[in-house]
């Protein structure tokens, strides 16, 4: 007789479908784990593995499938709260609603999202706070390194003014994005992406404040992932747009993977009109 395989045990299978970049086959995995009755821990962990493989189902597709990626980025947030009601300490249930959050409100244009903008920090944050520990055996994957990772990011996309500190109850930091960066990178050396936007950041950075050094500190970081080892498909999209960046370092402030973001002031004084 062939035993059914436990919740935990089909776990286990989708998250190496998952490193196989085979997300949908390892979300088809994840709903026959969800039928077996799990108890709340494995829920929660089915619930947000589910949105990590939506999350890397969006980031593959073309710049044209607008719907489609709003759709996933939408069902993550949705995932992501049955997971925090199911685990409120665990980490990878803030991180993939923070994740979830901040690609709406880069499809939509971060001038558009500010009114999000303390909440995703808020759920970012948690995940730092909470010690994330996951990540797989190669790293692909690191919670605490991603939190970090798109912390920094969203600091750098976040417009600096006061204005906006005065609206919005928060402000972006270009300082502060490197710093987050670089935990990142110091946490998973091998990440790519963290490399990338490091780099970005210290460019942008370097840039606003007329400082060659760390201008060209961020063009190091960006050549520096030639080198880098591609574990997951989204980082040959990332070792373009280093090419990108490199060839237009005026593009880094505004940067996000998904959508070049117009973070002008000018625009933002249209849009109060």
């Amino acid at each position: 007789m062939i035993l059914a395989l436990s919740a935990g045990e089909l776990i286990s299978k989708s998250e190496k479908l998952w490193i196989a970049h085979k997300y949908q086959e390892s979300n088809k995995i994840l709903r026959k784990a969800l039928a077996t009755t799990p108890g709340n821990v494995e829920k929660a962990e089915i619930y947000w593995r589910t949105a990590l493989n939506l999350y890397d189902m969006a980031e593959g597709m073309s710049g044209k499938a607008h719907q489609a990626r709003h759709d996933n980025y939408t069902r993550m947030g949705g995932l992501s709260k049955k997971c925090m009601a199911l685990a409120p300490k665990m980490p990878e249930c803030y991180l993939f609603y923070a994740t979830g959050m901040s690609r709406q409100a880069t499809q939509k244009g971060i001038l558009n999202s500010l009114e999000k903008a303390l909440e995703i920090e808020k759920n970012y944050l948690k995940v730092i706070e909470l010690e994330a520990t996951y990540r797989t055996e190669r790293g692909e994957l690191n919670i605490l390194g991603d939190a970090y990772c798109r912390l920094g990011t969203f600091y750098r996309l976040l417009p600096e003014w006061s204005e906006i500190k005065r609206l919005y109850k928060i402000k972006g930091d270009k300082k502060k994005s490197i710093d987050m960066l670089r935990k990142a990178v110091e946490i998973e050396p091998g990440r790519i992406e963290y490399a990338k936007e490091l780099g970005i950041s210290l460019v942008c950075y370097g840039e606003s404040t007329n400082n060659r050094q760390v201008v060209d500190e961020g063009i190091m970081w960006l050549k520096k992932i030639r080198k880098l080892k591609v574990l997951k498909p989204t980082d040959k999209i990332d070792k373009k747009h280093a090419k990108m960046i490199l060839a237009d370092l005026e593009m880094a402030c505004g940067y996000s993977r998904d959508a070049q973001q117009d973070v002008s002031r000018e625009s933002f004084e249209k849009k109060k009109k």
